[in-house]
C-alpha cells in the first residue's frame, strides 16, 4: 500500500494512513520478536506493524529508543 509521508498529520491521520499497510506471513508463528522503533511520534507506525506479526502468530515485545 502506498502511504503519505507522516510529516505535518495529525494523530488520527497518521493511523488512517498506515492503517491496513503492513501484513506478515505465518513465518512468524510461535517466534518471540522484539519490535524496534527509533523514535515513537503518534505509535501509529509501530501500533499496526506489530498488531500484523501478532495476527501472524508472533509475541511481540515494542522497544522504543526515544520519543518526539
Amino acid at each position: 500500500k502506498h502511504i503519505r509521508h507522516q510529516l505535518g498529520l495529525s494523530k488520527e491521520e497518521r493511523f488512517q494512513n498506515v492503517k491496513d499497510t503492513f501484513t506478515c506471513s505465518n513465518a512468524f508463528s510461535n517466534k518471540k520478536l522484539m519490535l524496534l522503533d527509533d523514535v515513537l511520534t503518534s505509535g501509529a507506525t509501530t501500533f499496526f506493524a506489530r498488531k500484523a506479526l501478532i495476527d501472524s502468530g508472533a509475541e511481540v515485545i515494542v522497544c522504543t529508543i526515544c520519543k518526539a
